[in-house]
């Protein structure tokens, strides 16, 4: 069912926020300083709590720590981002810690 990074955080800027039409759930695609892309994904009690949250918008600066390595399915894989092989993923509403940051002014 995963396997939990305790102790790793990814930081990025959101690039892409979709709500799902059905269950509730949420991603975010988050892309750090190297242009690399990793989708986070929301889901069940963490989707509830975080989903109305203004700040996880595209755009935003963001630091997440507490998620689930999870492996893409193979339906799944023409979806992620490039060379990408899992997703970091929230189910527990209690598992997720992030913290939003200034924008950098260009």
């Amino acid at each position: 069912d995963g396997q939990a990074d305790s102790g790793a955080a990814v930081r990025g800027t959101v690039v892409f926020r979709s709500d799902h039409k059905t269950g509730g759930g949420f991603h975010l695609r988050l892309r750090d300083r190297d242009g690399e892309q990793i989708d986070v994904r929301f889901w069940d009690a963490a989707a509830s709590r975080h989903k109305a949250d203004p700040g996880l918008c595209k755009g935003a600066e963001v630091a997440f720590a507490g998620f689930r390595r999870m492996a893409l399915k193979p339906r799944e894989i023409p979806y992620a981002p490039p060379n990408r092989v899992h997703s970091l993923n929230y189910n527990r509403a209690e598992d997720v810690w992030y913290t939003l940051e200034p924008s950098e002014v260009l």
